[in-house]
């Protein structure tokens, strides 16, 4: 008698276009507060860094920040997805 295997369907694998980032998401780094989405364009989010005297928020390509936040560089407060 041959038994059914069942099937991995619980395993998820989270992708890069799978997270959702919008203004005004907080990220962490080491658990201190690194920075805001203050805007973002098609392929950049401009992000204002925590206890910097800067005035213009500095751009982030998009995948790139993301893929930061899949490796565990930077978290969120709460991670939206699609």
């Amino acid at each position: 008698m041959r038994r059914k295997r069942k099937s991995d369907s619980l395993s998820v694998q989270i992708d890069i276009t799978d997270i959702k980032l919008k203004i005004g998401d907080k990220l962490y780094k080491n658990g201190s507060l690194y920075g805001e989405i203050k805007d973002e364009s098609s392929t950049l989010f401009f992000i204002s860094r925590a206890f910097s005297d800067d005035i213009i928020p500095s751009p982030y390509i998009k995948e790139k920040l993301i893929e930061s936040i899949l490796m565990g560089t930077f978290t969120l407060d709460e991670v939206n997805y699609e």
